[in-house]
């Protein structure tokens, strides 16, 4: 399977690269991806540096629903919540029965888990997209 491929399936539907993807985590085409060591730290561990924005709230509803996302609204009202998807979650505020930002990345742990050659050719895709190629023309 190609780069773009699995690209499109663990990264995109959080984050953007080149303008294609969702805005759940930072945009990739200017961050994250300097160096193959950059690259693997931010995957590997994505706990260990979560970037102001990006952290991901926690919240439990009066009727027992629990929702989880980063905040991308915040009003006297509401509270809309940005996760995987891109899906957005609206709860007013008077429904809160609690609410807690999370030490955890929104990003979840284990894409080095992939098949080898799969991760492989990830890593090279988000390294080096064709795009690139393009922009320095």
């Amino acid at each position: 399977m190609h780069g773009h491929e699995i690209a499109l399936r663990a990264c995109l539907v959080c984050h953007k690269l080149y303008g294609e993807g969702a805005e759940v985590g930072p945009d990739l085409t200017g961050v994250g991806r300097s160096s193959l060591d950059a690259l693997l730290a931010n995957v590997i561990d994505p706990n260990q540096i979560v970037g102001k924005g990006y952290e991901n709230v926690e919240v439990e509803t009066k009727d027992g629903r629990s929702v989880s996302g980063r905040m991308i609204e915040n009003t006297d009202t509401r509270i809309k919540l940005l996760s995987a998807g891109p899906k957005e979650e609206e709860v007013a505020k008077s429904e809160i029965a609690s609410m807690r930002v999370s030490e955890l990345s929104v990003m979840p742990e284990g894409l080095e888990q992939l098949p080898d050659a799969d991760f492989r050719n990830l890593m090279l895709y988000i390294l080096h997209p064709p795009q690139d190629q393009a922009a320095r023309k």
